[in-house]
């Protein structure tokens, strides 16, 4: 950089760096509750009190995120935007810790390297990149995950506390980085990654030696260690009984093929940190039908974990570090233990750190080589990621944007992966609670037209919408599910059991929709077509009943109950009806 005029500091980057993200993320501060903040923030009256009914001797319960949301409903009330702002807070203060660490782990890096001269603007570079990166909003915009964003605050001040320990004679650090991971394991139980990360770290840029590393500060690591197995045995019961509180679900598939769709997952993280497109709320689980389906993206995990060990064997500790630290930080949710969602992105909150610290120290690298000057690659490399972080900072803010309404979050959901039903579902639900269902042809359109530059059968998507609309009692599920009905009839018979299932579900949905405009005999009928290809919801059948009571067709109401019946024996409210049924006809005959 030029000697004259004022420097630009690492400091002065990483404050940049904050104000951008106040500024990326004001758009979401005006957004509601989305999706699981309804369900624990608006339907759990514990943080109503302060301090809150938590229990911090079970980490699954994530109190320290609880207790934070109870404060602020406190202090200032019950109001998304509060707790938004929260969330910002936090964020931006785990982007200053990272500063700090990066600079000083740079600045102990070798002097042939180049960086110790520039390792303040470096690791300023790095945390306002990581700062803004839109991959980053879930974990911010996405109230429920500020366990994630505090965990990773945490996992920083961790990280940071064992350098200053290296530097330092006395013991307060160790006990400090002990009380930071217990609050980190309060956020979020992924935070038993640091057990690992810790010592790889302090082995990288610290100690020449596991052996010193140990007799130095083997408390640091060893209390973590022995609150990390605690935790583990706390979880332990939730996760048998499939109740623990951190995504594991029994819909999960077998572990070689969750593995395998995993590896997709790990590099769909690496690109989305240097090109961040798809990001969505919701990514539609696909599991392979066997696992050598994914051989490439597997190939590729065995070929870096490769290079790690070569890199391991050759001491470059440091680049091992950061290559393995992303994917050690992800073990605990995608790993061998099959969880109910393959990829969430505010799971990389943490890691995406060391990827986005690789990409700039990889282009420092780059442009110092080839270039004549050395100060002359430094200032390319100052401009090139100037260019990269405001990009990200422009995604970032419409990404924000769309957490400001569910329609809009629920919107680009459908629209990346139109087969979705949870984010179809919740679209509808946005734009009926926002009053705008005038606007859902026009997102019908949007959904036909992405769905067919995929390749994907668009009947079915409308049959989604227009279920959804007809669950709702909207009026405009007449249209759609008339066109859906339209459209089956011209396609050939369906052969399989899943074909003749979705075909019987639209005219069963169609049926519904003209019982709720009481319209009860063309409503039977579209039953009875229904059941003619597949009869096997008693769901349906009692709904028919319905239909055929309503238009006075008492054998027609009989048969359809009955039928239910055999279907799902022991239904009480069926039963109920059924016999309030014959005991009318019977006194009837008896009159």
């Amino acid at each position: 950089m030029p000697s004259t005029g004022t420097p630009i500091t690492g400091s002065k980057i990483v404050t940049l760096g904050i104000v951008l993200s106040f500024f990326a993320y004001w758009p979401s501060l005006q957004g509601p509750y989305h999706f699981d903040d309804v369900g624990i923030l608006v339907g759990d009256t514990h943080i109503n009190l302060f301090p809150p009914l938590a229990s911090w001797m079970r980490p699954e319960t994530r109190p320290l995120p609880m207790f934070l949301f109870a404060l602020e409903r406190m202090l200032i009330g019950d109001l998304p935007s509060v707790h938004r702002m929260g969330n910002i807070a936090i964020h931006v203060t785990a982007g200053w810790m990272l500063y700090l660490l990066s600079a000083v782990l740079l600045a102990r890096t070798s002097p042939e390297a180049g960086l110790c001269r520039n390792s303040s603007r470096i690791a300023g570079l790095v945390a306002t990149a990581w700062l803004v990166h839109p991959l980053q909003s879930q974990a911010v915009a996405y109230i429920v995950q500020r366990s994630e964003s505090l965990m990773g605050l945490c996992f920083f001040s961790y990280l940071f506390c064992i350098v200053k320990d290296s530097a330092a004679r006395q013991r307060y650090w160790q006990i400090a980085a002990f009380f930071i991971f217990l609050m980190g394991l309060w956020s979020k139980t992924v935070m038993v990654s640091a057990i690992a990360i810790g010592p790889l770290m302090d082995r990288a840029f610290l100690s020449p030696s596991f052996r010193e590393l140990a007799s130095r500060r083997g408390w640091l690591y060893g209390l973590p260690l022995i609150a990390g197995v605690f935790a583990f045995f706390c979880l332990l019961p939730g996760l048998l009984h499939g109740e623990a509180n951190v995504g594991f679900g029994g819909d999960a598939p077998a572990v070689e093929l969750y593995l395998s769709a995993q590896a997709n997952a790990f590099w769909r993280y690496v690109f989305m940190v240097i090109v961040p497109v798809g990001l969505s709320i919701d990514h539609l689980p696909t599991f392979p039908s066997v696992w050598t389906e994914n051989w490439l993206s597997i190939a590729g995990i065995a070929i870096f974990i490769a290079s790690i060990s070569i890199l391991t064997i050759k001491r470059r500790f440091k680049i091992a570090f950061l290559l393995i630290a992303p994917m050690m930080v992800l073990l605990p949710t995608s790993s061998v233990i099959p969880t109910a969602d393959i990829m969430v992105e505010h799971r990389a909150y943490t890691s995406c750190a060391a990827w986005i610290a690789t990409i700039i120290l990889f282009l420092h690298w780059l442009l110092t080589q080839s270039s004549v000057q050395l100060r002359q690659g430094e200032r390319w490399l100052v401009i090139g990621a100037s260019i990269w972080i405001g990009a990200l900072f422009v995604l970032t803010f419409r990404r924000a944007t769309d957490y400001a309404s569910a329609s809009e979050l629920w919107g680009s959901a459908a629209l990346l992966e139109p087969e979705n039903d949870r984010a179809i579902q919740n679209l509808i639900h946005g734009l009926i609670d926002e009053q705008r269902t005038t606007e859902i042809p026009a997102y019908l359109e949007k959904l036909l037209r992405s769905a067919k530059s995929r390749g994907l059968a668009t009947t079915m998507i409308r049959l989604r919408i227009g279920d959804e609309l007809c669950k709702q009692q909207s009026p405009e599920s007449m249209l759609v599910l008339s066109t859906v009905v339209d459209e089956i009839e011209k396609l050939p018979s369906p052969r399989t059991s899943r074909e003749k299932r979705e075909h019987a579900a639209a005219y069963v949905s169609y049926g519904v929709a003209l019982l709720q405009q009481k319209n009860f005999m063309e409503s039977e009928r579209q039953f009875r077509k229904a059941f003619d290809i597949d009869d096997s919801s008693a769901e349906a059948r009692a709904l028919a009943g319905q239909a055929a009571i309503m238009h006075g067709d008492t054998l027609g109401t009989k048969e359809h109950w009955s039928r239910a019946l055999e279907l799902r024996p022991h239904w009480e409210q069926v039963e109920r009806d059924l016999q309030s049924l014959q005991s009318a006809t019977e006194n009837t005959q008896q009159q």
